[in-house]
Order: C-alpha cells, then sequence, then structure tokens
C-alpha cells in the first residue's frame, strides 16, 4: 500500500483489519494502530516514509508482528523498539537530524543506549543508517560521548562474555551522510570488533567534506582491527576540487 506524497492525512483503520498482509509501504501520513489491533501475523517488510506515528506506535505494533524481517523507516519521527521485533534482519534508519526540534521529543522518553539497540538484534544482517541518527548532540540532553560510551560498554561485555553479544549475523552496514565525525568512528570500530561475518561497510559522506577531514577519517579506519576477514571499507566520496 503506498501512500501520497507529503499529504497530511489519516490511514484508514479498515487497513488494520488485513491480517494476511505481507508487505506494507506508506508515505505522506498518519498512522495509527485502533485499540482491536490484533496483528499482522504474516507481515514481514515495513517501509514507512514521512509517516506520522503515536509516541507509543512501535511498543503496540511491533510485538503484533512476529515475523517481521525487514524495516526502513526514512523521514519518521519515532524509534524503533527493537526488542519487540527479535527477527528483524535488515533495518534502516535514515534522515532522522532532518525533523524539527519538537518531534525529537520521543528521544527524551528512550534512552538512546546502543546496548539496548544492538543486543535486540540478534538475526541483523544489513543495517543502513543515517548520520543524523547517531549525532544526538542536536539534542541538548543527548551529548554524542553518551553512544561512544555505550559503544565501550558493548566493547567490555563482549570481551567479558564471548563474542556472543550481538552483531554475531552482520554482513553489511550503511552509513549515509557521513560528517566524519568521532561518533561515527565509534560505530564502525565497534562493528568492525564484533561483527565475524561482515563483508562490507558502505560510506557515502556528505558532498561538502573537504580533503583535510576525509584523509584524517579514513586514516583512523584504517587503525582498526577487523575479527572478520572479509570486512572491506567502501568510501563513496567523490572529490569536487
Amino acid at each position: 500500500m503506498n501512500g501520497y506524497p507529503y499529504l497530511d492525512c489519516d490511514v484508514s483503520s479498515s487497513l488494520f483489519a488485513a491480517r494476511e498482509l505481507v508487505s506494507l509501504k506508506l508515505q505522506g501520513c498518519t498512522l495509527k494502530a485502533p485499540s482491536w489491533f490484533v496483528g499482522f501475523s504474516k507481515l514481514t517488510r515495513l517501509v514507512l516514509n514521512n509517516v506520522y506515528l503515536p509516541s507509543d506506535f512501535f511498543t503496540h505494533f511491533l510485538p503484533k508482528c512476529p515475523l517481521l524481517e525487514q524495516s526502513r523507516l526514512l523521514h519518521c519521527d519515532q524509534f524503533v523498539n527493537t526488542e519487540n521485533a527479535p527477527l528483524l534482519s535488515v533495518v534502516s534508519i535514515l534522515d532522522a537530524d532532518e525533523f524539527s526540534d519538537y518531534r525529537f521529543t520521543t528521544f527524551q522518553q528512550y534512552d538512546p543506549d546502543m546496548v539496548a539497540l544492538f543486543t535486540s538484534l540478534p538475526e541483523l544482517r544489513q543495517l543502513t543508517i543515517g548520520t543524523g541518527f547517531l549525532l544526538l548532540d542536536t539534542l541538548d540532553y543527548h551529548p554524542p560521548s553518551k553512544v561512544t560510551d555505550s559503544l565501550d560498554k558493548l566493547l567490555k561485555a563482549k570481551d567479558q562474555h564471548g563474542s556472543g553479544c550481538c552483531f554475531q549475523c552482520l554482513e553489511e552496514l550503511k552509513i549515509w551522510g557521513s560528517r566524519g565525525m568521532q561518533v561515527e568512528l565509534d560505530l564502525i570500530r565497534f562493528v568492525l570488533a564484533t561483527a565475524p561475518l561482515l563483508c562490507k561497510i558502505h560510506i557515502e559522506p556528505r558532498s561538502e567534506l573537504n580533503c583535510d577531514v576525509v584523509l584524517k577519517f579514513l586514516m583512523q579506519l584504517s587503525r582498526y582491527e577487523r575479527v572478520s576477514e572479509r570486512a572491506e571499507i567502501i568510501y563513496l566520496w567523490k572529490y569536487e576540487g
């Protein structure tokens, strides 16, 4: 199902009666699950683009979609609580930084501790994120150091409990809109250190990055150890100097 771009309309509640739905794609609308919604027992793919969601939407929606494997969020104002979707293998979270400040209020209620996020995705094979998701310093209450601290906790957990903490199935990481910042390096360092099946990390930087920033970023990347012998980093930067 497809909505109309940037059209502020409510999705009909009759949609939630389609219990046999396998794939759902919505754009430019408001999505609210009615109280009688019992779930999409066969839903495997969810794509939401510029969709307004109530603050508790995913908390109630995901447990009722037990087979969900792919989730793609673009320009959406809610963060997925992945603890309720353990089968997710393909996750995309893009352009979170483009919302006006008032639409970030849900992050005040959700601790952006990466421990909770990554350890709840045991089947994750492909992760795509926009750097707006990582750059929580755009909000006054979550400096990027908090993200770094969370990743450090995960690395310590890996050392203490072995390799079974997370990312055991991850094969591909994509980062769009890279700004060449430390929080991105921290995430990449963590993935390289914990993903034994990792094949590729794709990084597409912002076009305005200069040579000095790019070279410094790449030099730092080259120093990180990799648990996967097949892991390669693809940096998609076009020099326009």
